[in-house]
């Protein structure tokens, strides 16, 4: 995201300092600066994202692989109806804590995107202005619209990380019910023996198999 903030300041320091743009320049440099600044925040919430989910996903392969170990009929004892719902509802807490921040994060990256198509139909519409006072300058006009072009591509990988980030929220959100469904089969009893149904059995396997591959899609973005 650094290189997309740094691409905003260098368009906006281009049209601070070209003469033709004295009358239409500085609302289209602020906006600029204010987009670059919305990417900014976004990038810093991305980062922390990471940092999460790395430690996310190492807890989650860690827990529920030691569960489905002592699954096993011969490491089953007295006592593990508690052990399992306390591992249970420490997962469940990570994960939510993990989907409020990818939505936090989504939210940042609309914000951005929404700003930034103001700023590219501010500037579009401020273009037509200048070019119809400074045809003599037609270098300069296309050079402010290929630049223009770099914020136009910056949009669409906005666009495609809050998707990716929407989908991934979701998928958060099924594995955080497959948990707590689990939780709830359990026998209230903290002394009691487990037993886990086959559909919970294969929730944990399934979780355990997939949350890395749907973290990748999350951190690579």
């Amino acid at each position: 995201m650094i290189e997309h903030t740094v691409t905003c300041r260098i368009m906006a320091n281009k049209i601070q300092r070209n003469p033709i743009f004295k009358s239409h320049g500085a609302q289209m440099e602020k906006r600029l600066r204010e987009f670059g600044e919305r990417i900014r925040e976004s990038g810093h919430l991305i980062q922390k994202m990471y940092s999460k989910g790395s430690t996310v996903y190492k807890s989650f392969d860690i827990e529920i692989k030691a569960m489905i170990y002592r699954l096993n009929p011969n490491n089953i004892r007295k006592g593990d109806a508690r052990y399992f719902k306390e591992r249970l509802n420490v997962l469940i807490k990570k994960i939510k804590e993990f989907r409020i921040l990818v939505r936090q994060t989504y939210n940042s990256i609309q914000r951005a995107e929404n700003d930034g198509n103001d700023t590219v139909n501010y500037i579009s519409d401020e273009l037509k202005k200048v070019i119809t006072f400074n045809i003599d300058d037609e270098e300069d006009i296309v050079g402010i619209k290929k630049e223009l072009g770099g914020i136009i591509n910056i949009l669409n990988h906005l666009r495609e990380n809050y998707s990716n980030l929407d989908k991934m929220e979701k998928i958060l959100k099924d594995y955080e019910n497959k948990l707590t469904d689990i939780y709830d089969e359990l026998d209230d009893r903290y002394d009691g023996i487990v037993e886990f149904t086959k559909e919970g059995l294969e929730s944990l396997k399934f979780i355990d198999n997939n949350l890395k591959d749907r973290f990748v899609d999350v951190v690579h973005l």
